[in-house]
């Protein structure tokens, strides 16, 4: 009997002697746009900020890597435009944490036109001017010496030109972020 009760003694005593450690995950990360260019291709920079978790995956759909496990992924490279979901997961054995971030990246911005006689080369002549900009969502034309002499649309008015000569066409085109 004198043994059983020892043995008990002793369980108890371990068991009172347990900490109960906590290690609440706290979950952040930061980008960088490099160049500050938001126009594809895209390179991120980001920085995992997140303390007290043992085992991470970032989520890149569409992009290759799609999925990173490890703490930073450092530079990634997003070639395709339109919104991206960004999704850390931080886990340790007690919590598992998620952080989702959206990102809009444009289209790559590139200005080009044509422009042909709408009858003959011969002054006085009417042009049409079309442009073929592609990730565009603002344009500025500007005609030298024409009627009219700007326009602002992406398919300006026919362009009219007194005397002959050689003129200068000009076309600058952007998106909420870039010029071309």
């Amino acid at each position: 009997m004198r043994c059983l009760f020892a043995i008990c003694l002793f369980n108890i005593t371990l068991s009172s002697c347990r900490k109960v450690l906590t290690t609440d995950i706290t979950i952040d990360f930061n980008y960088e746009v490099i160049d500050d260019n938001y126009s594809s291709p895209v390179q991120i920079s980001f920085v995992n900020n997140t303390s007290n978790a043992q085992f991470f995956r970032w989520s890149f759909p569409g992009e290759k890597p799609s999925v990173y496990d490890k703490g930073d992924p450092g530079i990634v490279r997003f070639d395709t435009a339109g919104i991206i979901r960004i999704k850390l997961e931080a886990w340790n054995d007690e919590q598992h944490l998620e952080k989702e971030i959206t990102i809009v990246i444009d289209s790559a911005v590139h200005a080009d036109f044509s422009a042909e006689a709408e009858s003959n080369n011969f002054s006085p002549s009417d042009f049409i001017v079309s442009s073929r900009a592609t990730g565009a969502t603002q344009y500025k034309w500007l005609f030298e010496n024409g009627t009219p002499g700007t326009d602002t649309g992406k398919y300006p008015t026919p362009v009219h030109y007194d005397q002959p000569g050689v003129y200068r066409i000009m076309l600058e085109v952007s998106n909420e972020r870039e010029v071309r």
